[in-house]
C-alpha cells in the first residue's frame, strides 16, 4: 500500500508541474494511462503468484497510472468548467461521487 500511495502522490504532484494545460494537446495521456491501468490490473495481477514481487514491482505502476488518470481528469474538468460556476461543478461532482459510493455500499450490503 505504501508503494501504491507513494507513486500515486508522485504522479499527482509531478504531472501538473510538467503539463501546465492538458487540453487539447495532452488529452491523449488519460486514455493511454487508463489502458495501462486496465492492462496491468487484468493481465498481470491475474497471472501473478508471488505477492512480494507484485507488491514491489507492479503496484508502483498501478499507483502512478492511477494518479495520472486522476490528475488528468481533474485538470480537464478545471479547464473546461466556467469560472462563475466552479463551485457548482465541484459540488455536483462530490454529490455524484458520494451517491455512487453509498449505492455501491448498499448493494454490497444487500448482497
Amino acid at each position: 500500500l505504501l508503494c501504491f500511495a507513494f507513486s500515486f502522490g508522485v504522479a499527482t504532484l509531478s504531472i501538473p508541474k510538467m503539463i501546465p494545460r492538458i487540453l487539447p494537446r495532452y488529452v491523449y495521456i488519460i486514455p493511454f494511462a487508463s489502458l495501462i491501468l486496465i492492462g496491468v490490473l487484468s493481465v498481470v495481477i491475474m497471472n501473478f503468484q508471488h505477492g512480494l514481487i507484485l507488491c514491489w514491482t507492479v503496484l508502483p505502476f498501478i499507483g502512478f497510472s492511477f494518479g495520472v488518470v486522476h490528475i488528468g481528469t481533474e485538470m480537464c474538468v478545471l479547464e473546461v468548467q466556467p469560472k462563475q460556476h466552479s463551485g457548482k461543478v465541484s459540488a455536483a461532482k462530490g454529490a455524484v461521487k458520494l451517491t455512487l459510493r453509498a449505492l455501491g455500499i448498499l448493494l454490497v450490503g444487500l448482497w
